[in-house]
């Protein structure tokens, strides 16, 4: 009779074990892809060469200056204009004055102009901001997160970004259902208070296995304008 040589099974049930844990760790990488809104290639793929990044250069904001971004775009929203209909969204400065100020200074230099909705996921977000269309697409320098208490509800805007919380730079999404799930892992910095009709007809196109819209739909203008009437909350 042969007897099974005891190291030998031991090693055997150390492979099964790793080949267990490797299975685990490929299934739950597929599961966090359905939960981040942002492909994991990096922002910084279009930073110039040499170009410092504006998390590593901008301090906290003191409270004389979040009082003046608050003031300045509190009762302002954006008008994007789409090629299947106007979306508008109000700010929320007091919970990412950064992230505000930077959206407002890209639609004011016309950067948005022509961006197409790159990322489309029913049920999910519509993402938008990269020039270009490519997924790791941007207007060359990042911008710290500023990640807040904002909940992702049905019209939620929020920048995405790669797997480096301050990786984010022109590229957002609208939320087209609630997902808790991204609560406090992106920077919220507005709510959608017209045209949530047009977010929900661009998330129903027909897309394909990228997430791409098989007929392209893109933003043709993004205008600040003001709007008194925007509510405080």
């Amino acid at each position: 009779m042969n007897k099974r040589n005891p190291i030998r099974r031991i090693v055997m049930v150390r492979i099964l074990g790793l080949i267990g844990v490797m299975l685990g760790g490929a299934v739950l990488a597929i599961v966090n892809t359905k939960v981040n809104p942002y492909p994991s290639q990096p922002t910084e793929s279009h930073q110039h060469e040499g170009e410092e990044s504006a998390s590593s250069t901008k301090a906290e904001l003191s409270p004389e200056e979040l009082q003046k971004v608050v003031g300045e775009y509190r009762d302002k929203v954006a008008v994007i204009k789409t090629s299947r209909g106007t979306i508008k969204f109000k700010f929320y400065p007091e919970n990412a004055p950064r992230t505000v100020e930077n959206f407002v200074n890209l639609a004011q230099k016309g950067f948005y102009n022509g961006s197409p909705f790159h990322r489309i996921v029913k049920d999910f977000v519509i993402q938008t901001g990269s020039p270009d269309g490519s997924p790791g697409g941007g207007p060359g320098y990042t911008i710290p997160a500023e990640f807040n208490q904002r909940s992702h509800v049905e019209g939620t805007v929020a920048m995405a970004r790669a797997n480096d919380p301050n990786s984010g730079g022109s590229q957002f999404y609208i939320c087209v259902k609630p997902q808790p799930p991204l609560d406090g892992r992106y920077t919220v910095f507005g709510q959608v208070v017209e045209g949530m009709d047009v977010v929900k007809k661009i998330a129903e196109v027909e897309t394909d296995q990228n997430e791409r819209p098989v007929k392209p739909i893109a933003i043709e203008t993004v205008t600040i304008e003001q709007a008194p009437e925007v509510a405080a909350s």
